[in-house]
């Protein structure tokens, strides 16, 4: 589905949204400096689909929007499981 929409070039497309530290908005900090680039979830080895997933409601989704900038997702979308404390 991802190459299907219009103008959607992926990880690789030089034009994508550049944040305040330069990093691509894809490339996510946390509060600790640590980056973290997206990442497929093992769903054969691991027990990911029953523990839970990131929230979806409103005040996350404008916290990770951070007024335009873009750079709360790490902070704003926190697992709730203390299973996947690997993840940010």
């Amino acid at each position: 589905m991802l190459w299907s929409i219009k103008r959607c070039k992926g990880f690789n497309d030089p034009r994508t949204l550049k944040l305040a530290n330069g990093n691509p908005v894809w490339l996510q900090t946390n509060k600790e400096g640590q980056s973290y680039l997206p990442f497929r979830l093992d769903m054969q080895n691991t027990k990911v689909t029953w523990m839970g997933g990131l929230p979806h409601t409103w005040k996350d989704q404008v916290d990770a929007r951070n007024k335009g900038q873009y750079d709360q997702w790490l902070i704003a979308k926190k697992l709730v499981t203390k299973a996947l404390r690997i993840s940010p």
